[in-house]
């Protein structure tokens, strides 16, 4: 009797449904915390947004009528407006580099901010990367993206990010979206597959793209992202920067022309192609392919050329480093393209000249 009338019961509201990853990790949590409290603690936990969204969530937790809320970061800079940085695209090199910032200075520093605000962090965790699905059309490159109604989180950072891919950016809370998916109010989330799956988005969605972002990709969009700050915050620009991020992006794209060479996507022919039957297209295969390999053969013969010729170019910003490494990217991503290349020859995968790159 004692011990039933000295218990707390304390309320958690999460967005995303029981049976997720979230709901297990927030089930072992209220578990933990009960017993290691002798049964002084006890949690009433409300699945799928049954109080309101994240940022409903929050609010109640600043105010002190509510213990928890287990949250994204996508509405948390509407009450601490420092968690911005957290959510600028590509960030973190990976989970285990976010983890050494969240649970270091930087994390500590930040969980100040958040105290500031009444708020307490007793943890960060990470909710996996996030892919995109939507009702419309396959997106393989950013462009096929342009135009969709999208569901953001609703956080300005994300907005500012999608918007420029060309979508109109759609701001709504978790709890929202599936009915939207299903009524078309919206045409794309993204979520990591887990959250997907979770919250049945393939129920309403017809289509998926992983686009988790290759390194090279992080690489400059980091490395923007630093020189913009050493700029303008501290007017101290970082000419290495520039040069690193344009060598980024020519082995990002030499590499990228292997995969499209596999697809069959790089050279397409069509008109003949549809009229002809099973031999006649096999030839027109083996064409595309020769014209391929021959394309390819001057961009290694020229490449390497060229780098050679670079390994005499120093580099402005960069000692010891000269251009022969931003040429080495042409012949490399020839090589491997021969290999796709054959392979498709062998293995046709060949895209419609609609998706064809």
């Amino acid at each position: 009797m004692g011990s039933a009338a000295a218990q707390t019961v304390m309320r958690i509201n999460m967005s995303i449904a029981k049976d997720s990853h979230q709901g297990v990790a927030i089930d072992q949590f209220a578990k933990e915390v009960n017993e290691r409290t002798g049964g002084r603690y006890k949690f009433e936990i409300f699945y799928a947004g049954s109080l309101g969204g994240e940022r409903e969530s929050i609010e109640p937790v600043q105010l002190g009528t509510q213990a928890l809320t287990f949250s994204s970061t996508g509405p948390v800079p509407n009450f601490v407006p420092e968690a911005r940085i957290l959510d600028i695209p590509f960030l973190f090199r990976d989970k285990a580099h976010a983890r050494a910032v969240l649970d270091g200075p930087i994390g500590q520093d930040m969980s100040k901010e958040f105290e500031s605000k009444g708020l307490k962090v007793l943890a960060w965790c990470d909710n996996g990367i996030r892919h995109m699905t939507n009702s419309k059309r396959d997106v393989n490159v950013p462009d096929d993206l342009k135009g969709l109604k999208m569901r953001t989180l609703e956080n300005p950072v994300h907005v500012a990010a999608f918007k420029s891919l060309g979508i109109v950016p759609t701001p709504m809370a978790f709890p929202e979206v599936f009915t939207a998916l299903q009524q078309g109010t919206v045409d794309v989330q993204e979520n990591p597959l887990s959250v997907i799956m979770a919250a049945k988005f393939d129920q309403v969605q017809k289509h998926v793209s992983l686009v988790g972002a290759c390194a090279m990709l992080a690489l400059a969009a980091t490395l923007g992202m630093f020189q913009i700050l050493m700029r303008f915050v501290f007017e101290a620009p970082a000419e290495w920067t520039e040069v690193l991020i344009r060598f980024s992006l020519v082995w990002m794209v030499f590499l990228g022309i292997a995969p499209a060479f596999r697809q069959g996507a790089m050279v397409s022919v069509d008109m003949a192609w549809r009229r002809s039957g099973p031999a006649g297209r096999r030839i027109l295969n083996a064409i595309a392919a020769l014209a391929a390999l021959t394309l390819v053969g001057i961009i290694i013969w020229w490449g390497w050329d060229y780098a050679n010729r670079g390994s005499v170019q120093s580099v402005i910003g960069l000692e010891g480093v000269t251009m022969f490494w931003a040429y080495l990217a042409l012949p490399v991503g020839g090589v491997f393209s021969v290999f796709s290349t054959v392979g498709n020859l062998l293995d046709p995968q060949g895209l419609e000249l609609e998706t064809a790159l």
